[in-house]
């Protein structure tokens, strides 16, 4: 029941009323509910001092006000709170308030929280300075469409590994001379299925879907208009084949005021290797349907 994943800070898309930050995690746990004294597998995400939010395995979700025990391991420490249910949603997760907890518990728990906050201050640092980086490189790029002119040092630039940085004040012109130089390593794959974009900072969650893919990021047009611009630190909540994902990114093109670019980053290597499988099955998938679909080449025989 170790972690797999990275860890970072994450806003809930519930009202936030904890005292406490919370910390994302991703660590196999057991739920237990004790009045059906039956175990659930689940998934912690995020985790306070006072609380965590679980991601359920199996298509069970306890009741509100249920009494649980919840048990798992981050940093090499078993942890074991009871506690109570107090929320749910329809993606299967959680929420769930810790009482009666030990003084002992409380401590552990206070030091595996304080390594997680040591480590994210050292992560947005070195993310805020390679979002700065990228971005000089955007105006770059869109001051050189504007005039027609080739960037200095475009080719000891490495290309981009989502969809390309260009805000959205760039006039159409030089938005469309700065896409012909994007050349993607990771080919898109049309897809179609519901998401959520939540915002780390600010607590704001955004409904849409998902109209393509990569291993290296995703185009999702919201439901309603996404009010922010580029390099915001994001999450994306989506399901692809039935398999739930949820990727920390960032925004890194806003097309118009419902179609958004995200690049993925620092994906754990069980997620990627999920997602890149599912990618190259729709892929698969798609050439096959496009090779029936062909019409037979001209001067054939007929087929007895």
């Amino acid at each position: 029941m170790d972690v797999e994943g990275g860890v970072e800070p994450l806003q809930d898309d519930k009202p936030e009323r904890r005292e406490h930050p919370r910390q994302s995690v991703d660590a196999t746990a057991d739920l237990v509910l004790l009045l059906h004294d039956a175990t659930v597998r689940c998934r912690v995400v995020d985790l306070s001092l006072t609380g965590c939010r679980l991601e359920v395995l199996e298509e069970f979700l306890p009741a509100v006000q249920s009494r649980i025990e919840v048990s798992f391991k981050v940093r090499g420490i078993a942890l074991r709170f009871y506690g109570v249910a107090q929320w749910t949603d329809d993606w299967r997760r959680v929420g769930i308030r810790f009482v009666d907890a030990t003084m002992r518990r409380r401590e552990e728990l206070t030091a595996v929280l304080a390594e997680f906050a040591a480590e994210n201050a050292a992560k947005a640092e070195r993310l805020a300075a390679e979002a700065k980086a990228e971005e000089e490189r955007a105006e770059e790029l869109a001051k050189a469409a504007l005039s027609g002119e080739a960037c200095p040092d475009a080719a000891s630039t490495r290309p981009p590994q989502g969809p390309q940085l260009v805000r959205p004040a760039v006039p159409p012109g030089a938005h469309a001379a700065a896409g012909r130089m994007e050349r993607r390593k990771q080919p898109r794959q049309a897809v179609d299925t519901s998401a959520e974009i939540q915002v780390v900072h600010g607590g704001l969650t955004l409904p849409g879907r998902i109209l393509d893919i990569s291993p290296g990021g995703c185009h999702i047009r919201t439901n309603q208009p996404f009010p922010m611009g580029i390099f915001l630190r994001v999450e994306t909540v989506f399901r692809l084949h039935g398999l739930p994902f949820r990727l920390g990114g960032v925004t890194q093109v806003v097309h118009d005021r419902y179609h958004v670019g995200i690049r993925f980053l620092e994906m754990s290597d069980r997620k990627r290797e999920t997602l890149d499988e599912l990618i190259a099955e729709i892929k698969e998938s798609r050439v096959g349907e496009q090779q029936a679909a062909a019409p037979k080449g001209v001067g054939e025989p007929p087929s007895a």
